[in-house]
């Protein structure tokens, strides 16, 4: 038993998963691969996901990946005892997961207000773009959304070119991360409190770290020398394809931005 605990540290947390295409479904798949039971609960038609290509390898591998580990239903919250159903699982359960449109649960009458009443050790987590409050609100988002609003896009690509959408879906990822971690950490504190708590996650709001701007994040001390900057073409990640500098890193590369202990430019390895 210690043992299995050891390896599945969440083995008794049970999560009601609501998650869609890519932000919900990983942070419930990172539950479940630390053990957790978690309830995958879809429309008649099956969640957005499985349509997102015609059927074959191309749709069905990236569901099955993140939804692996996971026990399916199906469930019609627009009906009377679909709700009904929906309450009775959630007397049982430590988490419910979602990251459908902000109010979107609310308008249904199963809420984070209503289902705290039924169970207040649940944890109610949602995934948005822009937040549950605030001027952007009810803004749709998916990833190359934030992507764009974020600044993301005004750093990838070419230098003389438009903003160009980074590759990987790494917005919703980044989001299904920051969904577990907090998810966890409500865990946690339940712990010591003994009740629930809302766990919210905005994929605009977790990308700010990120996008500081390096070219005014200063340190002094590091540049007292005041030594020539270092050219983007004597890195040696850059002398592998010199042709292909990106965006604003080139100019910020070949400009007066961070330095190290040596003077040399932070971008440089």
């Amino acid at each position: 038993m210690e043992q299995e605990r050891a390896n599945r540290p969440l083995s008794d947390v049970t999560v009601i998963d609501f998650g869609q295409i890519f932000q919900g479904p990983y942070a419930s798949l990172l539950l479940a691969k630390a053990g957790a039971f978690v309830i995958k609960i879809e429309p008649l038609h099956g969640e957005p996901g499985r349509r997102r290509a015609a059927p074959g390898k191309s749709a069905t591998l990236p569901f099955a990946m993140l939804n692996q580990n996971k026990h399916a239903i199906t469930l019609n919250l627009k009906h009377e005892r679909g709700r009904a159903l929906l309450e009775e699982m959630v007397k049982r359960a430590d988490v419910l997961l979602e990251n459908f449109s902000p109010g979107t649960m609310d308008g249904l009458g199963v809420g984070w207000s209503r289902l705290r009443e039924i169970n207040p050790r649940l944890i109610y987590a949602t995934g948005t773009g822009f937040g549950i409050s605030g001027p952007d609100r009810d803004n749709l988002a998916m990833d190359m959304t934030i992507q764009a609003a974020s600044g993301i896009m005004s750093v990838t690509g070419f230098a003389d070119g438009p903003p160009v959408k980074a590759g990987p879906t790494l917005v919703d990822f980044m989001g299904g991360i920051h969904l577990y971690a907090g998810i966890v950490t409500a865990l946690y504190d339940r712990d010591r409190s003994g009740t629930g708590r809302l766990v919210e996650v905005a994929m605009q709001e977790l990308l700010l770290p990120d996008r500081r701007d390096p070219a005014t994040h200063r340190q002094p001390a590091i540049r007292a020398e005041q030594r020539p900057l270092q050219r983007l073409s004597d890195c040696r990640w850059a002398r592998r394809d010199p042709h292909r500098h990106r965006g604003a890193l080139a100019e910020l590369a070949e400009s007066d931005g961070p330095r190290g202990a040596e003077g040399r430019s932070a971008l440089c390895d």
